[in-house]
């Protein structure tokens, strides 16, 4: 009996702690294959800005997208509201530029966070409800533990070093102030950590907090810690499946976070450093752009193995957006011939769904993604250009 569990104990533990370091199965130049696409994206319209764009966002309907730009005559910011038609619903001018933004999942509110250190809430018909003093990051949360919607405010600059992040509720009542020393005194880390970034899960609520050392601590919105890890590297990006299981990603590694105070279930490593990653279907999905290359790859959710590799052997202007829809990676290669940049979709076997080039030498600034609908800002400094598709079946 005691030789039975023994066994079982140490087939666990190979299990919580497994590496795969298998070369991915393909060969390392492989770019998309385009020969049995499923859908086009059809461009609906275009919309012009005299300008920078700076950031894009969509609600889940499609319906609103909010633009902010930069560098417009007269106006070192602008916001502006659209609806799917392009139209403009309504636009503020602004002393300074966007830094990050947020709108619902209804699209009927907007929070904005802009370099003169003030986050703005707006309604949908455009009206400045309150501003506080603070500068970060704002992002929506709408299924927190007592189910009220609020604002995660994510400090991500240095002007306020002490603090992790500040949470409003949609009247604009400071509902709670976290700081770095209270979050790593509470789970047992020395308090001399600086925090390097965090995450915050819309559908849950959960905040991930990243610190030097390799340590990732998850709260909620009012500070009750939830989880936390320590790796052996520094987590530069995090994703949440559906069944609440961690994803992270380091220099050179990905993992699969187990809900202990330091195991993980499985590290893979990647090709080169990643720079975002996804949940698709059963896989984990990284986009990255390396210093040689840009790729996409993809694991298998629950052991790590390599599934697809699809690479791009030219290094991006920027770092091109990334994100899923319904089961799908979205993302861009940017191909550095003429000013080509390759916009796909891809599902969790590596088919490509779609793939469109477009002409975009400067890059893609930003991309938000609502399926069937995707908007995406490219264009040249003072000649920013917004473009609306439907990803249909053909574009009749």
């Amino acid at each position: 009996m005691t030789t039975k569990i023994i066994f079982l104990f140490l087939l666990f533990a190979n299990f919580a702690c497994s590496s795969i370091d298998a070369n991915l199965p393909v060969d390392r130049s492989n770019p998309i294959r385009v020969d049995d696409l499923s859908f086009t994206p059809c461009a609906k319209w275009n919309f012009s800005v005299p300008g920078q764009i700076s950031n894009l966002s969509i609600s889940e309907s499609g319906k609103a997208i909010l633009l902010s730009s930069s560098g417009e005559k007269n106006a070192n910011g602008k916001i502006r509201l659209l609806d799917h038609m392009g139209k403009v619903l309504w636009s503020r001018t602004l002393k300074q530029p966007v830094k990050s933004q947020s709108i619902s999942k209804d699209g009927r509110f907007i929070a904005i966070s802009n370099y003169s250190d003030h986050l703005q809430f707006y309604t949908a018909n455009g009206q400045l409800k309150w501003e506080a003093n603070h500068f970060g990051k704002p992002v929506f949360i709408e299924n927190d533990r007592d189910n009220k919607p609020k604002i995660v405010l994510i400090n991500d600059d240095d002007s306020q070093p002490g603090h992790s992040h500040f949470v409003y509720d949609f009247k604009g009542k400071l509902l709670f102030d976290d700081t770095v020393e209270r979050i790593l005194k509470n789970a047992d880390y020395p308090t001399n950590l600086e925090m390097s970034d965090a995450y915050v899960d819309r559908k849950t609520g959960k905040i991930s907090l990243f610190f030097t050392g390799g340590i990732m601590i998850v709260v909620d919105s009012l500070g009750t810690i939830l989880h936390k890890w320590r790796l052996p590297e520094p987590i530069s990006a995090v994703t949440v499946s559906e069944d609440g299981l961690y994803y992270a990603l380091t220099s050179n590694l990905l993992f699969a976070l187990g809900s202990g105070s330091s195991d993980w279930l499985w590290k893979s490593r990647l090709p080169s450093h990643g720079d975002a990653l996804a949940v698709v279907g059963d896989k984990i999905v990284v986009h990255a752009n390396a210093q040689n290359e840009q790729w996409v790859a993809a694991y298998e959710k629950n052991t790590g193995k390599p599934e697809w590799f699809y690479s791009n052997n030219e290094p991006a202007l920027v770092t091109p957006p990334f994100q899923t829809q319904r089961d799908v990676a979205i993302g861009f290669f940017d191909m550095r011939n003429n000013g080509r940049i390759q916009f796909f979709g891809l599902n969790q076997k590596g088919k490509a769904l779609w793939a469109k080039n477009l002409f975009a030498p400067n890059g893609i600034f930003s991309m938000a993604a609502a399926r069937p609908n995707v908007v995406i800002g490219y264009g040249a400094p003072k000649k920013g250009t917004v473009t609306y598709f439907k990803i249909a079946e053909s574009c009749n």
